[in-house]
């Protein structure tokens, strides 16, 4: 069996040399006095009004639990490399993943299986996501006063967690699923945990798991509503022996079961407060995760693995209350660095500035789409994506020489509500599919925006 320390070493030059695969955007605030918990509903929604007048989502004194509006993909696969005997250390090339499953699903501003749960008493955040259709289960209690993490210390947050250039975002990080874990993670054995550009890595037998949180803080922006994006991490690793004709091999594998997610939430206006006349612009925040891989059957390389990556930027929309309209609503972003997990940065031939399968760190995104107002039927406004597309930056062009590229939507959505206590916020989430035959294109994103 492998020395364990030699793994942990082969992790510590991993970052050195690897270089980071993660977003290189400005740092967090510090976590919010913002709220959640059990109001009553409004707008078709979990989340309630303002049921007292010392309660506001900024300053919350209430326990309240709030429906999100977004979506959530899970990627589940295994790779494997193999293990010098005699020193421990990888050798060769890491395999690509094998026995993918992926799947995503987005939520309507009426039914979601996303939900959060602020307690102003301890400052407790819950989170619960138990989404079939996405393969997504995440159930975690931010307990411990050290769930609370930033950027820029020793201690940072988990690998694939993006340190965003948005104001006042907290981040939380907990062993999933049980407030009394180990710090930051659950699971056995003895792991290396790594760090935000490096994934972790276990001994033979060893398994992991940890839930992040991240959210704009209310009122940095918006007042009634916010964003947020999860990540769960789950690993177990193994080492497998095998005689060859006398010679004994050693694989070392790591089964990865990866999610990642992003939501809006806050206190919807009531139906009845929603205004019916009146054209007014919006402008706010956009996030959202993404799997964009196009060389599933080699047409644009020989890499058959997908990669998450976050993309960040604005969203600007009219809508018009006369005519049950949300209209021109335009989409704009950069795509962050992909989520390159350990194994393959450990192989011999890994270029962190190679073409993959994966858009290159800085890449533009743009997307324009439109929606109806629905508040008996839905719960606020539904519609589609209708045109969206990448643009290279820098001089870069994609893998198959292309300055830009438009996505064949397969499919899409967009979902929201009013917030405030006259539709003065928007907060909902879009995806979008890609329709090309052996490509797997999936984006889950948010937005959250006020009135100008």
């Amino acid at each position: 069996m492998r020395n364990f320390l030699a793994l942990m070493a082969a992790s510590t030059m991993l970052a050195a040399c690897g270089g980071g695969t993660g977003p290189t955007f400005a740092g967090s605030a510090a976590p919010p006095a913002t709220g959640g918990g059990t109001g009553g509903g409004s707008g078709g929604g979990t989340g309630g009004g303002n049921t007292g007048s010392s309660h506001s989502f900024v300053n919350p004194t209430e326990v309240r639990t709030y429906q999100g509006i977004g979506g959530a993909q899970t990627y589940s696969y295994l790779n494997e490399i193999l293990v010098d005997p005699t020193t421990g250390s990888f050798i060769g090339n890491a395999t690509s993943h094998q026995a993918q499953t992926y799947a995503g699903n987005a939520s309507s501003a009426r039914n979601s299986n996303i939900s959060i749960t602020y307690d102003p008493r301890g400052g407790v955040y819950t989170l619960s996501i138990a989404d079939p259709a996405s393969g997504t289960n995440v159930s975690t209690n931010f307990q411990d006063p050290a769930s609370r993490t930033d950027f820029g210390g020793n201690v940072e947050p988990q690998w694939g967690t993006p340190d965003t250039g948005f104001q006042n975002v907290s981040i939380f990080e907990a062993g999933d699923g049980d407030p009394i874990s180990p710090y930051r993670r659950s699971g056995q054995g003895r792991v290396e945990l790594g760090r935000n550009d490096l994934p972790p890595l276990g001994e033979d037998g060893s398994s992991y798991q940890s839930a992040t949180i991240f959210l704009q803080n209310p009122g940095s922006g918006t007042d009634y509503v916010t964003f947020a994006g999860f990540v769960r991490n789950a690993y177990n690793y193994a080492e497998i022996e095998e005689d060859n004709n006398g010679v004994t091999t050693t694989t070392y594998r790591v089964e990865h079961e990866i999610s990642r997610g992003a939501f809006v939430f806050g206190e919807r206006t009531l139906n009845q407060d929603v205004p019916t006349t009146g054209l007014f612009d919006f402008s706010g925040n956009m996030l959202a995760t993404m799997i964009n891989n196009p060389t599933i059957d080699g047409q644009n390389g020989s890499s058959l693995d997908s990669f998450y990556q976050w993309i960040e930027g604005s969203v600007d929309l009219t809508v018009d209350f006369a005519n049950n309209e949300v209209r021109d609503i335009l989409l704009n972003g950069i795509v962050s660095d992909p989520q390159i997990d350990a194994l393959t940065q450990n192989s011999g031939n890994y270029d962190p500035n190679g073409i993959y399968s994966y858009l290159p760190g800085g890449t533009a995104f743009e997307a324009s789409g439109s929606a109806t107002i629905d508040l008996v039927g839905a719960g606020g406004f539904l519609g589609a994506i209708d045109t969206a597309r990448f643009v290279a930056q820098g001089g870069n062009l994609f893998a198959d020489g292309s300055s830009v590229q438009d996505i064949l939507i397969e499919g899409s959505s967009i979902d929201g509500a009013f917030f405030g206590p006259n539709g003065d916020e928007v907060g909902g989430g879009f995806r979008i599919v890609g329709g090309i035959p052996d490509e797997r294109i999936d984006i889950m994103g948010v937005f959250t925006a006020g009135r100008n």
